[in-house]
This record gives structure tokens, sequence and C-alpha cells, in this order.
């Protein structure tokens, strides 16, 4: 072979290889990444969920004047606003699913926040309510008081 013909393969063998490098680091932080351990629901399947579990944890992490004028049957308040927030939500049983909802329920939310926090302090199976309390009225679902 003539050193012509090596020169472009030694070229081309040079361009590939930070190319291959970067694709297998791509790949390795891909497969490093944890899993997210929280799921955004709509009301309905949140509904369903929460029926189809043998015991749960409803949270309602709105303020207390929030919760007064109309909460999920069986919601506890631990309100996100609160210094004692922390302490409060820890304090939950990591082994029983536990179901989240704030008043929108938006990304970047209070229970957006709250899901976090909970994946952070070791919670197996946590469910957030898309579109909060409100999604869940617009869909026909009880409240009391």
């Amino acid at each position: 072979m003539s050193p012509s013909i090596l020169k472009p393969m030694n070229m081309k063998s040079m361009m590939l290889k930070p190319i291959l490098a970067m694709v297998l680091m791509f790949a390795l932080f891909a497969c490093n990444e944890e899993a997210s351990k929280s799921e955004m629901l709509t009301a309905a399947k949140f509904e369903e969920k929460i029926k189809a579990s043998e015991s749960n944890q409803i949270i309602d992490v709105r303020t207390p004047s929030e919760y007064e004028t109309g909460h999920l049957k069986s919601a506890v308040n631990i309100n996100i606003m609160d210094d004692g927030f922390k302490d409060a939500i820890s304090k939950l049983d990591k082994s029983v699913p536990i179901f989240v909802h704030c008043a929108a329920g938006s990304e970047g939310g209070r229970s957006d926040k709250t899901t976090d926090l909970l994946e952070e302090l070791g919670f197996e199976e946590i469910y957030e309510l898309e579109g909060g309390i409100t999604s869940w009225t617009e869909a026909g679902f009880e409240t009391v008081k």
C-alpha cells in the first residue's frame, strides 16, 4: 500500500475516535442516570391509582386556608410553606404509596418540589396530580371541607 492511501485512513480514524468517545460517554451517563420515582398523573389516573392501592398517603401541600376550601377525602395537609415541612414529610411511611397535590400541579410548583424532596428522602412510589386540585374538581371528582 502506498503512503498516500494510509494517510486518508489515518485521518478518518483520527476523526472517528473523538466522535466514538463522545457517544460512549453519553451512553454511560445515560445509563447511570437514576430513573424518577415519581409519576405525574391526570385526575382520572390519580383517582384510579388511589382506589387501586391497598393503602396510601394523600398529601395536600397547600396552605391551611387553601386546604379548608376543599380537599381530597383522606388528604393530610402538610403546608410546604411551614418551617417544619421537611421534617413532617420525612416522618411519612416510605413503603406506602404517596399521592401529592397542590393547587395547580405545574412544573416547578409546590407539588413538583415536594416530589423532588420525597425522592431525595428515599420514597419509592410517588404520584403527583397533574393540574392540582383545580384539575381534580374540573374533572368532577369530589372534595370535602
